[in-house]
């Protein structure tokens, strides 16, 4: 082999062992990219998991708000603790009321507020008596 045929083929090689790290940088680049994309859906699904939780809560509130209002007469503030997270009813007015059957009842509004850990949902409803 001559001198100039030597050259060439170590040229070559340079030139691929430059792409050849080229590729790997880029691959290891994407890579990480599809890391950091799946670890950060990871995290808003649990998130969304959580508050999907926290409304559940809301709702529940709701319903035993209404419910011992109605049936028990016991028509004020509480709290209602779970095992993962709380239930927090507020009653904020109640006033008089006609219905349109001529009958007189009581008018009340309120809040139910389901709390997982840092995540709250709120809801607002109102209910007769």
């Amino acid at each position: 082999m001559t001198k100039r045929c030597i050259l060439e083929m170590s040229l070559n090689n340079k030139g691929s062992l430059i792409f050849v790290i080229f590729l790997l940088i880029l691959f290891a680049f994407i890579g990480g990219m599809i890391v950091s994309l799946l670890s950060s859906s990871s995290v808003s699904s649990s998130e969304d998991l959580l508050s999907a939780q926290a409304f559940y809560l809301a709702e529940s509130g709701k319903e035993i708000a209404i419910e011992r209002c109605l049936n028990e007469g016991f028509c004020d503030n509480a709290t209602y603790k779970l095992n993962n997270g709380d239930m927090i009813v507020n009653f904020i007015f109640s006033t008089p009321i006609k219905l349109d059957n001529g009958s007189n009842a009581t008018l009340y509004e309120a809040t139910s507020e389901g709390k997982i850990g840092s995540i709250r949902r709120k809801i607002e409803f109102k209910f007769w008596k």
